[in-house]
């Protein structure tokens, strides 16, 4: 049984003014995914971005189903995004709020577009500052348009943007990313067009990605390398024999190794498993991982830990 699971977010950022996917970006990782999903994986290491407010997302050229099969030890997610986004063909871009998964042949454009765009911003008048970089919950609906998405975004700021019919037809997935301003939001949604929305003083205009990037370079931030995995995961060994239910099992062994358990009640119920279905373990001289995948492999479970907390969840 291999685990599935992902660390919380943590570190600082190796730049005085750190952004959201500096931390991100440091988190140590202990997990195991296999076959999953792209589409699934970025959004797991999203999910643990909440208190970085950053996120992980594909370029629409990017194949959401490509599987990932990946195995962590404390390498961090600078170094597992590299390898993910290297295995679909594709490279990671690091902005302010976003690591973007995108083409190998577009990799590098979407950080100088990120300059130019904040330079264009700076030049404008404090006010029109104010609308374009207030940050705010992003999420839309499967099936909108990125047409109608940003002229919609547009006109709840009460901002004018020019040549939307550049824009072409198509339907988006759903998403949920954390804060964004409308100036990121904006160029998220035309960045897998290969657009981006140039801010004059009249307005935005839609115009190609690289339209005036000649000269401008982005910034080098050097990606921490993760600290050393906790003795606890890798060095030190253990004896179980147990027979008991999940929901008992769960909490009395994630307290014995200073973690808080959790199971993931409404995933398996989705899978027709009772949280009190009994699970018998037995493991001698095992790793704290090879005790985890021993106690969920009787139901084909997964686990993870995200901070100090043990969740077990059923894999789709």
């Amino acid at each position: 049984m291999v685990a599935a699971g992902l660390m919380a977010v943590a570190g600082q950022a190796a730049q005085p003014m750190a952004r959201p996917t500096d931390a991100l970006l440091a988190v140590p990782l202990h997990a195991t995914w296999t076959d999953v999903p792209l589409s699934d994986w970025a959004a797991r290491v999203t999910a643990t971005g909440t208190a970085s407010h950053a996120a992980i997302v594909l370029d629409g050229r990017i194949d959401p189903d490509t599987r990932v099969t990946i195995t962590c030890r404390g390498d961090s997610v600078a170094e597992i995004a590299d390898r993910v986004a290297a295995a679909a063909g594709g490279a990671v871009d690091v902005l302010d709020t976003t690591l973007r998964i995108v083409p190998r042949d577009r990799a590098g454009i979407g950080p100088r577009a990120e300059v130019a765009r904040q330079s264009a911003i700076a030049a404008l008048p404090a006010a029109r500052r104010r609308i374009l970089e207030r940050r705010e919950p992003t999420m839309w609906p499967a099936g909108g348009t990125p047409r109608g998405i940003v002229a919609a975004s547009a006109e709840a700021a009460a901002v004018r943007v020019h040549d939307l019919d550049a824009i072409p037809h198509d339907h988006l997935p759903a998403a949920t990313l954390p804060p964004l301003s409308l100036a990121e939001r904006l160029d998220l949604v035309l960045a897998s067009y290969d657009l981006r929305v140039e801010w004059r003083h009249d307005g935005g205009y839609v115009v190609p990605l690289d339209t005036g990037l000649d000269g401008i370079e982005a910034p080098q931030r050097p990606r921490r390398p993760a600290p050393p995995p906790a003795a606890v995961a890798g060095t030190q060994r253990f004896t179980l024999r147990l027979a008991a239910p999940l929901d008992e099992a769960v909490p009395a062994l994630a307290r014995q190794l200073g973690l808080e358990g959790r199971i993931d009640r409404e995933s398996l119920a989705a899978r027709g498993i009772q949280p009190g279905e009994i699970v018998r373990v037995e493991v001698r001289d095992a790793t704290r991982d090879e005790l985890f995948d021993a106690l969920v492999a009787p139901l084909g479970l997964h686990w993870r830990i995200v901070g100090n907390q043990l969740t077990i969840d059923a894999p789709r």
